[in-house]
């Protein structure tokens, strides 16, 4: 294992779920001793609790910052901020790292690339398994069209890019992870592990609505690129049949909104 450990920094991020913290936190123990920066951005955490993390966890040094709630995305891009290493990767409270180092792993082969990402393993909040996902060969279309998307907690970034990029883009309250991604790869292809990087805990469902789904990704898709082959017509039908699908498929549906 190459010494790289210490060009990435981990922002893990939790709003008041002390026991899905300690979930993560544990999960550091399968890096064997080559950790990360750790930076955790909390909320609605008591200043016992805060002191009762920095005395459990001193062996990986956290950085502990307490903000006021501002959604997900708004916690992370804080903790972006924060981040003066050349990768940066996060997790939510409850998400963990895989057995076997397999993050280190992906990190090894980042070189100067801006984004590299492997599988990650789904659980239910009760810990049952679900499946293993992966986005084994990338398609830039598939993810535009959201029918494939980037798994975060199993993707490390160049922090640098992240920041030229605006960081997540708080106008998109559930798919603003998937645009940032969209941004890094437009004109650098992702370095892709096969190897689970991270397990996630589902904690809720989407309760959105197709239309919403598909305004989202319209829009990103859009922002970055355009229209499809720069032919407005051509991309109204696609979106359009890309609302059918989902409508018949009821796709995209009951995935936790950290994706879709």
């Amino acid at each position: 294992m190459l010494k790289v450990y210490n060009e990435l920094t981990t922002v893990v991020i939790s709003k008041k779920d002390i026991s899905g913290l300690n979930e993560t936190l544990n999960s550091f123990s399968y890096l064997n001793k080559n950790f990360p920066k750790l930076i955790l951005v909390l909320s609605e955490y008591s200043a016992k609790e805060i002191e009762g993390l920095r005395t459990r966890y001193k062996y990986l040094s956290p950085e502990i910052y307490s903000i006021k709630p501002n959604g997900p995305y708004g916690a992370m891009n804080f903790g972006l901020e924060k981040t003066n290493t050349n990768f940066v990767n996060f997790l939510h409270g409850g998400d963990s790292y895989a057995e076997g180092s397999s993050i280190l792993n992906l990190l090894e082969r980042m070189g100067n690339n801006s984004i590299g990402y492997g599988e990650i393993k789904i659980m239910t909040s009760t810990n049952i398994f679900l499946k293993n996902y992966s986005f084994e060969k990338y398609n830039v279309s598939l993810h535009r069209l959201g029918l494939k998307y980037i798994p975060h907690p199993a993707t490390i970034v160049s922090t640098k890019a992240a920041k030229s990029v605006g960081g997540f883009d708080l106008n998109y309250s559930v798919a603003a992870d998937q645009k940032m991604l969209l941004q890094l790869t437009k004109d650098n292809p992702p370095i892709i592990l096969s190897q689970v990087i991270a397990t996630f805990k589902l904690g809720g469902i989407s309760t959105r609505s197709t239309e919403k789904i598909v305004s989202d990704f319209k829009k990103i898709s859009f922002e970055i690129y355009g229209y499809f082959l720069g032919n407005k017509t051509l991309d109204s039908i696609l979106w359009n049949c890309n609302k059918t699908f989902r409508s018949v498929y009821n796709f995209g549906l009951n995935v936790k909104n950290n994706f879709f």
